[in-house]
């Protein structure tokens, strides 16, 4: 099923069909709604499919080295701590040479729930090389898709989602 899916370039519709449950991120402060990350429960086959396009696309990436060398999100053997080490080295080597050293922090709240597919897509094909089949399968995978929200034992009726991405626990 999985090589099928790839060689197509089509992603089931049954498998984009999410129940979404809010999971607590800080115990404690189960009142405030914001402490509160949606997970998208898919199912094992969607899973298995993802985890077989990740490397598969992982591989492209590293293969035409598309990712800058200081970038640690999403990499494997890298994260928050190597990006703050690699933060730090900087700026004790700025000071050693007595240069001045400015430092921006973004938080992207909510990054996932506001990925834009059509804007994906173009980047995945124009700044990445993505085509053929490889991109119509990731269109396949984005659109469309729907999901349920279940809090407790209560399950809201299904929506078609227009933009993000699922985040999988």
């Amino acid at each position: 099923l999985v090589n099928l899916s790839l060689s197509q370039g089509v992603f089931p519709l049954r498998w984009k069909q999410a129940v979404v449950r809010p999971l607590l991120k800080k115990a404690g402060l189960e009142l405030i709604y914001s402490n509160y990350r949606p997970v998208s429960n898919l199912s094992f086959l969607s899973k298995l499919i993802e985890k077989c396009a990740l490397y598969r696309l992982n591989e492209h990436v590293k293969d035409h080295d598309l990712l800058p060398t200081n970038q640690s999100a999403y990499r494997q053997f890298h994260s928050c701590e190597s990006a703050l080490l690699r933060l730090v080295i900087d700026i004790l080597d700025r000071m050693e040479h007595q240069e001045v050293t400015a430092m921006i922090a973004v938080d992207l709240s909510a990054a996932f729930d506001t990925v834009d597919h059509s804007i994906l897509i173009k980047v995945l094909e124009y700044q990445y090389g993505v085509n053929g089949t490889t991109l119509k399968w990731i269109v396949s995978y984005l659109r469309p898709r729907s999901c349920r929200v279940n809090i407790s034992s209560t399950t809201s009726s299904e929506r078609q989602l227009e933009c993000s991405v699922p985040q999988v626990a």
